[in-house]
């Protein structure tokens, strides 16, 4: 949503949207946990992270901030993620520590399995890009 904010900046209905988009994203940055990701469920932060959702949730907080929406708070929490994001990048490139979809119901997203994922490493690098802006 946020990326789409940032092309149609002007148009009446985004200046609509940013005191949502402000509001969610400062609920989120209080859940952000110490190593810099969100868990699975963000409101559990004691659950196994999910590095695809915190790589999302911190490309949009770096749209943010560098649209005018967001404080550099926003700025510091993408870049603490980016530095969590780190250790799951494998050699070649792919994001580890993503948590499964939800077809195997809620039990396998809260456990403790995680896989690699190619579609993650596209939210890292949407992450990277907009930290770089």
């Amino acid at each position: 949503m946020v990326r789409t904010m940032r092309v149609l900046k002007d148009h009446p209905r985004t200046k609509e949207l940013v005191p949502s988009f402000v509001k969610l994203a400062s609920w989120a940055m209080k859940y952000q946990r110490q190593d810099g990701l969100w868990a699975v469920y963000v409101k559990r932060p004691e659950l196994m992270q999910d590095t695809a959702g915190s790589a999302g949730i911190a490309a949009a907080l770096a749209i943010g901030f560098h649209q005018g929406w967001l404080s550099d708070a926003a700025r510091k929490s993408a870049e603490q993620t980016l530095a969590g994001l780190m250790p799951h990048l494998t050699p070649d490139g792919f994001l580890s520590g993503v948590a499964q979809s939800n077809k195997g119901g809620s039990a396998l997203q809260s456990g403790n399995y995680r896989v690699i994922y190619q579609m993650a490493m596209e939210l890292m690098g949407q992450l990277v890009a907009a930290l770089k802006v």
